[in-house]
């Protein structure tokens, strides 16, 4: 029923039953639930996903980071403070990198906003060293230099429009030495996305033993 819910856009009691089943005693059909909430990416859904945050069973918990990203509202500040709290507070390794992934791909305007991004994500970097946790930082800084990438090209401000040399060097040291074919892909598209590649990065990575990496 909330798989055909959500096919069919979820209204009027199609929409009960995916609202009815975050509040479901197992954990697979919260977890179905509220991915399904997230995937009609409507911003008013943002207050019935917010609690799953919090829930006892990670992958729950993963999928109601997700479902968040999806339903941000142009200005994802009061969405990337919430991420944020509870990445402080987090403890499972899957869910970290859930959150990292989530917090780099919201769709930031502001240059400032960017530079608070940056920071958490190599905080959290330098915290951890599970590799679930750090798929999600390649990937959110993969999303977030995206962003940055098109700021600026496009923006023109006061505040500085490029990555902090801190995060620039971690992402170089992330492609010579991951062991990660995945990582090691994601952080050199980051570095191309903000013209940071440089000769010591590049020509190593043309004899990468992944295809991508090398491509």
């Amino acid at each position: 029923a909330i798989v055909a819910a959500e096919d069919g856009r979820a209204e009027g009691a199609a929409l009960k039953k995916i609202l009815d089943g975050l509040k479901h005693s197992d954990p697979a059909i919260q977890g179905l639930a509220v991915r399904a909430l997230g995937r009609l990416e409507r911003v008013e859904h943002a207050p019935a996903i917010t609690p799953l945050l919090s829930a006892s069973d990670p992958e729950v918990r993963a999928e109601a980071v997700n479902a968040l990203a999806q339903v941000t509202p142009a200005d994802p500040r009061a969405v990337a403070d919430l991420l944020l709290k509870r990445l402080a507070s987090e403890q499972h390794p899957g869910v970290q990198g859930a959150l990292a992934a989530a917090i780099g791909r919201l769709p930031y305007a502001i240059p400032g906003d960017v530079g608070r991004i940056e920071t958490a994500l190599l905080d959290l970097s330098e915290r951890h060293t599970d590799l679930p946790m750090h798929v999600g930082v390649a990937q959110g800084f993969d999303s977030l230099f995206r962003r940055l990438g098109r700021l600026m090209r496009q923006q023109k401000s006061s505040e500085p429009l490029h990555p902090t040399g801190e995060v620039v060097t971690r992402l170089r040291g992330i492609v010579a030495k991951g062991t990660n074919d995945r990582i090691r892909r994601l952080g050199l598209s980051a570095l191309m996305s903000v013209g940071a590649v440089d000769l010591a990065t590049a020509k190593p990575s043309l004899a990468d033993p992944d295809a991508q990496v090398r491509r």
